[in-house]
């Protein structure tokens, strides 16, 4: 019996945990949970009662979009 990898979604995209986006943003996690809580970012989805990821597209997409703004 082979394992398979279970925590990449299809089409090569992966999972990000708290840690990641916040290195990737800049920001802290309890900057990073207060702008879920304002809508000012993606809510994330949950894996567990513990466990929160985001999407690594929908990340990358979210910092495209904020620097095409400014």
């Amino acid at each position: 019996m082979s394992l398979t990898n279970c925590s990449a979604p299809v089409g090569g995209d992966r999972y990000l945990r708290a840690k990641e986006v916040c290195f990737l943003l800049g920001i802290s996690k309890s900057t990073l949970y207060k702008f879920i809580g304002e809508g000012k970012f993606l809510a994330p989805m949950k894996f567990g009662p513990r466990t929160s990821v985001w999407l690594s597209s929908q990340v990358q997409a979210f910092i495209g979009s904020k620097g095409a703004q400014e």
